[in-house]
C-alpha cells in the first residue's frame, strides 16, 4: 500500500515485472504476505506488484474500492467476503483476472514498443554508428599519414 500511495513506479519496476513474467515466477498475489521471508530482490517484485495490483483495482472497480474492501474487512474479519462484496467478484478469480493482465501488459513485446525503450535505442545506436564511423575517419587518416611517409602502400600501387 505505501508503495501504491507515494506512486513511485518508473522503468526498474516494469523491467523487474516484465522479468518475472518471462522467466515464469510472477508469485500470486496471496503470496505477498510473506515479503518479509523473501530475498531483496523478490522482495521489490512484491512491491511492484503490489502496486499494479491497487493501481488495477482502482482503475477497474473504483478508485475508493481498496478503502471500501479495508473496511468492510475490518467490520466483518473476512477478506475473501469484503473483496466480494465491493468488486462483486472473488478474491481468487480477481487475482487471476490481475494475472492474466499482467503477462499480457508485462512481455518482449510490451516493453519493446516502450516509448522509452524506443529512444533510449535510437539515443544508443546513433552513437554507435557515430563511434564506427570516428573510428573509420581515423584509420583513414592514418593511412594518409603513412602514405606521406611512403611507408604505406597507395590505392593505385596495388593494380
Amino acid at each position: 500500500y505505501a508503495v501504491w500511495f507515494s506512486e513511485s513506479w518508473g522503468w526498474e519496476e516494469r523491467i523487474l515485472v516484465a522479468r518475472a513474467v518471462l522467466t515464469g515466477s510472477v508469485p500470486k498475489l496471496s503470496q505477498l504476505d510473506s515479503l518479509g521471508h523473501f530475498r531483496q530482490s523478490k522482495a521489490q517484485l512484491g512491491y511492484a506488484l503490489s502496486f499494479l495490483a491497487l493501481s488495477y483495482l482502482e482503475s477497474q472497480y473504483g478508485q475508493r474500492s481498496f478503502k471500501e474492501i479495508i473496511d468492510h474487512y475490518s467490520k466483518t474479519g473476512d477478506w475473501d467476503q469484503a473483496f466480494l462484496q465491493v468488486a462483486g467478484l472473488e478474491y481468487e478469480m480477481f487475482q487471476k483476472e490481475f494475472e492474466q493482465m499482467v503477462r499480457k501488459r508485462y512481455n518482449w513485446a510490451a516493453i519493446l514498443t516502450d516509448g522509452f525503450v524506443i529512444w533510449t535505442g535510437l539515443a544508443l545506436l546513433f552513437i554507435l554508428l557515430y563511434l564506427i564511423k570516428r573510428r573509420r575517419n581515423r584509420r583513414i587518416i592514418q593511412r594518409w599519414e603513412k602514405e606521406e611517409q611512403g611507408l604505406a602502400p597507395r590505392d593505385f600501387d596495388i593494380y
